[in-house]
């Protein structure tokens, strides 16, 4: 047996014991009195999987997410269920549900085998409520080609096609092409990621220098030494500063959440410039004004939603390649201390949303 395929049957083997695991905690998890602040006679939103972990796209995610369902929403209590406790929260909730009540899951990029333990609990919400009305907000989905990616994906398809109520939206095109094929008897929309619906782009401030925002992980297309090489090149000519959108293996609650937030917008707001291979980099740019210069990230993501939603923004600049790359240092190398800042987005992302919102949860 050849050494990639070992290696394959390993990784299958390892992500099946995962799941075994996760499995083992759930069994074992008991099911708590229902909190009093969700008792209450109205009807009621669920935000299952709300993050409450160190990355800040998924941060912002759920803080958008929350925002938006209290404003369409306004005689229901929205309540966002933490990623951490939803073994024991679907657990209170199975008999607790009213068929009036809503439950949405999180937005993001974790649909499919690349984050196995997200995508365990995504489909646990979905066996642990058959029936229930279901929106998943804007996902990017990828399930790679893979003896456990194929696995993954038929057991995702098993699952969430059982349902019987089930809204998928997704956030690319790419993605509703994936959707639209791996789940056919699921509605599947089209729409922005939830993020874009914010605008973060005061107080107005002096802008300088440049934020780099750049991968270091599994999603990193751009390699260790070539991103050394981008940041030399740009503190040639301009102040460098890096800030992740992701700050580590970290537990936060809702008041944590929205001081990191808080603070990495007000440093998008100061620079003149972002540089990002990172979806929620290139967002942040867009929602707090800031031009930015974008590359794609190893599972195309980036590009893929800069062509279905961003490609007409004019402060959005993504780069196809590495001669492109080179091409605009030598136009920043002229332009830095001059560049304009960008408008926040109008509330047409947010208005398409919506309607997509509206519709599927009116059936």
């Amino acid at each position: 047996m050849r050494g990639s395929a070992r290696g394959e049957m390993r990784t299958f083997a390892q992500r099946q014991l995962l799941r075994a695991k996760l499995r083992l905690h759930h069994t074992r998890t008991r099911a708590l009195p229902l909190p009093p602040t969700w008792d209450v006679s109205s009807p009621r939103v669920f935000v299952m999987l709300a993050a409450d972990y160190g990355n800040l796209g998924d941060l912002a995610i759920t803080q958008a997410q929350v925002a938006l369902l209290e404003e369409m929403y306004p005689q229901r209590l929205v309540i966002p269920v933490p990623i951490s406790r939803t073994t024991v929260s679907v657990k209170t909730l199975r008999s607790e549900l009213r068929p009036d009540d809503l439950v949405t899951m999180i937005g993001g990029g974790n649909t499919g085998d690349l984050y196995d333990d997200i995508q365990w609990l995504r489909e646990l919400v979905v066996r642990s409520f058959p029936g229930q009305r279901i929106i998943s907000f804007p996902q990017s989905i990828e399930f790679s080609d893979t003896s456990y990616g194929r696995w993954s994906r038929r057991r995702s398809q098993r699952v969430l096609e059982r349902h019987g109520d089930l809204t998928l939206l997704v956030r690319e095109e790419a993605s509703y092409e994936r959707a639209r094929e791996t789940f056919p008897g699921c509605a599947v929309e089209l729409v922005p990621d939830v993020v874009l619906c914010l605008d973060r782009s005061r107080p107005v401030v002096e802008r300088a220098g440049v934020i780099v925002s750049l991968r270091r992980d599994r999603e990193a297309l751009i390699s260790p030494s070539r991103r050394s090489e981008v940041i030399a090149a740009l503190a040639a000519v301009a102040a460098v500063r890096e800030r992740d959108t992701h700050i580590g293996d970290v537990r936060l609650d809702q008041a944590d959440a929205d001081e990191a937030l808080a603070a990495i917008w007000s440093d998008f707001r100061a620079a003149e410039v972002v540089v990002t291979d990172r979806l929620h980099g290139m967002i942040f740019a867009v929602i707090t004004g800031t031009p930015c210069v974008v590359v794609d990230s190893a599972t195309g993501k980036v590009g893929d939603f800069h062509r279905t939603w961003l490609s007409g923004v004019p402060s959005v600049r993504f780069l196809p390649d590495e001669p492109a790359m080179a091409g605009w240092l030598a136009e920043l190398a002229q332009d830095i201390g001059h560049v304009e800042p960008a408008s926040a987005p109008d509330g047409a992302f947010k208005a398409r949303l919506v309607s997509v919102l509206r519709s599927a949860d009116d059936g």
